[in-house]
């Protein structure tokens, strides 16, 4: 039980960050937090108008840009567009029926 006490004293801290931004101001690889070797096409989709905000961080290792978005049925066929324009050797896309939510950019006054 002591070698367990001092195990944990002596493990040092872990140092995780999380960026985010709100609005839809142009971004790109070169002003993202971390160089995230977009793939071409990726810039496209990521400057849409629809978007609301932005974060990347450590819940999917770090250095990775996650965008949030806001849009209609016409808008959502625009991002799938421009999604499928991507250069890169495998697109994986998830989606997900209803409202969603992000803890970043949360706020309690806004559904």
């Amino acid at each position: 039980m002591a070698f367990l006490a001092i195990l944990i004293v002596w493990t040092p801290a872990a140092q995780a960050l999380i960026f985010s931004g709100t609005g839809n101001s142009p971004v790109t690889e070169k002003n993202s937090p971390v160089a995230t070797n977009w793939p071409v096409g990726a810039t496209d989709l990521a400057n849409l108008n629809g978007r609301v905000g932005w974060w990347e961080g450590p819940p999917f290792g770090g250095g990775r840009m996650q965008f949030e978005y806001r849009g209609d049925t016409a808008a959502f066929n625009v991002a799938l567009a421009k999604f499928a324009a991507i250069n890169a050797p495998q697109l994986v896309l998830i989606v997900h029926g209803g409202a969603g939510a992000c803890e970043f950019l949360g706020d309690s006054n806004d559904k």
